[in-house]
């Protein structure tokens, strides 16, 4: 290459080096280490030496050294073809398999055929008068406008045009060729010559016009599920909403370079950006949702020029019958009243909790009240008589007759204290809430106490006892009425043997308590009457009641009972 100080450039196979010629002597400059032969040179209007290498380094000349100027890391793996400085001071690159690259103040920017160039395989490029840079290629000649390239390596578009000949064109195949650079020319009156495996080719970009008419956009057909349906016009297509896939065609009508012309389609309604069509000029949807559509396609010339009208055509996917808006409402109201039933239902779950824990909390602190009050009457009264019989003894102890008997009631309160602390335990304890343990209990007392009585006793009570579970609060009551109605018989009834019979079903326990005593007409006004009142009460409270039957000289049946809650 000789530059504008009439110096020579020369780039050398072998030796990693490069010579330049000048004042009648040979200079090298010594290439990076293990970078391969330059292929292409150019001078920028600075007078910037730039060099291209087989393995894609790009170098300048600083002073009497090559430097490397740094690319991505993708760019450099593909052989640069030429180099084409233009007069904004930009160096625009031309590679093998990569496309363009253009590098300005510093920075590089790559445009590829995913961004609109028609090659990506660059054999020689030209910048003409007319704002055009000129690529011979591959796959023949195209331009692109050097303005749209500058846009697009500054992020001001996303895409360029280019303008490419072949055999739509009048033109043979036009397959550029290769392998060093400066490899083409331009004339003083502004040809371009490029080099082909089929000759010389020359571009007169003086007669190179744009083409102003934008195409004719039809579309041809419209497909559901492989079923031909012809749009009629101010009319809208329905679609059934079970539908799987519509296909589009279109086309549009061009008499210059028609290959070039390009597509964009939209489906409004459902995305209001434009597609772009790669291949082909089918547009494909899978299943719609219910609602109105329209569908539009656009297309464009050679030269970009787009038609903005197009043709477009109106569809409407009707809805099956459960997304229509009579079903959404009443599957609203459904919801709605479900909603409410299961909030209500939660509310009075937590309202029966919340009363269910303070029954608990009643209850625990009506045993806490009762088992208190037992321990006030039963020990209270009994440590107190204690306490007085321990003094009176304590007085007569002169006289030794009257100190044994208090000592003797003082033994006798003291086992009597002894049951009756068993007795509250026996009906706090939790482990004792079945009916078995009821059963065992009152059996096992009323045993104990009448034979302290000299009463005979006899229990019929089932083979098979229920492990039902009942309350401590049921338990304790039962208990208290049977002991109180023991005590009427071994104090009033002048009875000799006394029977006690229980009988469960699924839905109450009865207690039926028989002696063969003198019996009443009509209960006494004295300490009896209290008894069976107290009696009757009990069982009231437990939502049960209490039948005495006493015949006079027949003895008394006392029959209760308590009903069983699940």
């Amino acid at each position: 290459m000789v530059d504008s100080r009439n110096d020579l450039w020369i780039g050398l196979d072998t030796g990693q080096s490069v010579q330049r010629f000048h004042d009648g002597q040979f200079q090298s400059f010594k290439q990076p280490a293990n970078s391969r032969a330059v292929r292409a040179m150019a001078e920028d209007s600075t007078g910037q030496i730039w060099l291209g290498t087989l393995d894609g380094r790009l170098l300048r000349v600083d002073g009497e050294k090559l430097s490397e100027v740094p690319q991505p890391a993708a760019d450099t793996t593909y052989p640069i073809r030429c180099l084409s400085p233009t007069k904004d001071g930009s160096v625009w690159i031309g590679y093998e398999a990569n496309g363009l690259c253009r590098l300005k103040a510093g920075k590089i920017s790559h445009i590829g055929r995913e961004n609109g160039l028609f090659d990506e395989n660059v054999c020689a490029l030209m910048p003409d008068a007319n704002g055009r840079m000129w690529f011979a290629s591959d796959r023949g000649i195209f331009y692109v406008s050097l303005k749209q390239l500058n846009d697009f390596a500054d992020g001001r578009i996303n895409r360029v045009q280019s303008i490419f000949y072949g055999r739509d064109a009048g033109l043979p195949s036009l397959q550029a060729y290769y392998g060093y650079w400066p490899g083409a020319l331009t004339t003083k009156a502004g040809e371009i010559l490029f080099p082909t495996h089929s000759g010389i080719i020359v571009v007169y970009p003086d007669n190179v016009h744009a083409n102003i008419i934008p195409p004719d956009v039809l579309i041809q057909s419209v497909m559901v599920d492989g079923k031909k349906i012809i749009p009629e016009a101010n009319n809208a297509i329905q679609l059934p909403p079970d539908h799987r896939k519509i296909e589009v065609t279109f086309t549009a009508l061009s008499f210059v370079a028609p290959e070039q012309v390009r597509f964009r389609y939209r489906l409004t309604e459902w995305s209001e950006d434009w597609s772009e069509v790669e291949r082909g000029h089918t547009a494909v949807f899978s299943r719609l949702p219910p609602g109105n559509y329209t569908f539009q396609v656009i297309a464009c010339n050679n030269y970009g020029i787009w038609n903005e009208k197009g043709d477009s055509f109106v569809f409407t996917v009707t809805p099956f019958f459960w997304q229509s808006w009579p079903f959404r409402m009443m599957a609203g109201l459904t919801l709605l009243t479900v909603l409410v039933v299961v909030i209500r239902h939660l509310l009075v779950r937590r309202v029966r909790q919340m009363m269910k824990q303070v029954e608990q909390e009643v209850a625990l602190q009506k045993e806490r009240t009762r088992i208190a009050e037992d321990m006030h009457d039963e020990l209270g009264a009994r440590f107190t008589q204690i306490s007085l019989l321990g003094e009176l003894s304590r007085s007569t102890l002169v006289e030794p007759e009257k100190a044994h008997d208090y000592l003797g009631q003082i033994s006798r309160v003291a086992q009597a204290g002894v049951k009756s602390l068993d007795e509250i335990v026996w009906a706090v304890n939790p482990r004792n809430d079945t009916l078995s343990d009821l059963m065992d209990y009152i059996g096992q007392y009323a045993l104990d106490f009448l034979a302290s009585a000299g009463l005979n006793c006899r229990l019929d009570f089932p083979d098979v006892p229920s492990q039902r579970q009942i309350s401590g609060d049921i338990r304790h009551t039962v208990f208290l009425i049977i002991k109180e109605t023991l005590n009427n018989v071994v104090k009033h009834a002048q009875a000799t043997s006394v029977k006690i019979i229980f009988e469960v079903t699924e839905t109450e326990m009865r207690w039926r308590i028989e002696d063969d005593g003198k019996g009443f007409e009509e209960a006494p006004d004295n300490a009896l009457d209290d008894g069976l009142r107290n009696i009757r009460q009990r069982a009231s409270a437990l939502g049960g009641n209490a039948e005495i039957k006493s015949p006079p000289g027949k003895g008394t049946w006392v029959t209760v009972n308590i009903p069983l809650r699940k």
